[in-house]
């Protein structure tokens, strides 16, 4: 055997959403530049427009260009979340007002988790404040205790859960965008009716491309409906500490 047969084999590249996820955690302005450069702001707007913006923050080279034309497109596209966002870009670029909403140190994608849960199983509530992120849980259901939310401590916020309704839009709107009309018919098909969620996610399987395009596409609303919950509450997330 050649030394070039027993070398390891190579490991395959991350694909680019979880690269972009990965530079926003660790609040690596750099990388976040790099990832958007090669593969647009619409692989994941919502979160990359916040790495963006982090690397705003960080005065890195060609951060600004990218960051305005991402605010751009968040006014352009105008989800529930968007316009917050882009008010924070604008602010930091100098070419917006300050928003006036007090920073909170919430991890979004914990919180989408919260607004996730399953009302059967329980409620989720966030502090204004910390940021602390609590659930109160069915423990006949779920076998665990739950945490207990202080009666007296208004600054605890009630997280509203988001509608099944919600998610089945955010499919039906997924498959009327693909450029194959065919196959987006097929996941409209998927989804018109019972079990339309395991249907759709079945169909996907024959499509690695667009399955992995649907996770951006989702992940990109969820954060979406985050913010918009903070900016209801007059919050708006800010920056944690890189998680390396």
């Amino acid at each position: 055997m050649s030394a070039q047969d027993r070398r390891p084999p190579e490991t395959p590249p991350r694909p680019p959403l979880d690269r972009l996820r990965v530079a926003v955690n660790d609040r690596d302005g750099h990388r976040v530049v790099e990832v958007v450069r090669t593969h647009g702001p619409y692989l994941c707007l919502q979160m990359a427009a916040d790495g963006l913006l982090i690397a705003v923050e960080q005065g890195v080279e060609g951060a600004a260009g990218l960051a305005g034309g991402a605010a751009e497109a968040l006014r352009a596209r105008g989800l529930e979340g968007d316009v917050p966002l882009a008010e924070a870009i604008e602010a930091a670029l100098g070419t917006g007002p300050v928003p006036l909403r007090a920073p909170v140190p919430v991890d979004l994608a914990e919180l989408v988790c919260g607004m996730d849960m399953d009302p059967a199983m329980g409620e989720s509530w966030l502090h204004r404040r910390t940021g602390e992120l609590r659930y109160r849980q069915d423990e006949a259901v779920t076998g665990d205790p739950e945490d207990e939310i202080p009666e007296d401590d208004e600054d605890w916020i009630w997280i509203e859960p988001r509608e099944s309704h919600d998610a089945w839009e955010d499919m039906a709107t997924f498959a009327e965008s693909l450029e194959d009309e065919a196959f987006g018919n097929r996941l409209l098909r998927a989804i018109d009716g019972r079990g339309a969620f395991r249907c759709f996610k079945d169909a996907l399987l024959d499509r690695p491309d667009l399955r992995e395009r649907w996770f951006a596409w989702s992940e990109d609303r969820s954060l979406a409906r985050a913010r918009a919950f903070l900016a209801e509450n007059g919050l708006a997330p800010a920056h944690l500490p890189g998680r390396r």
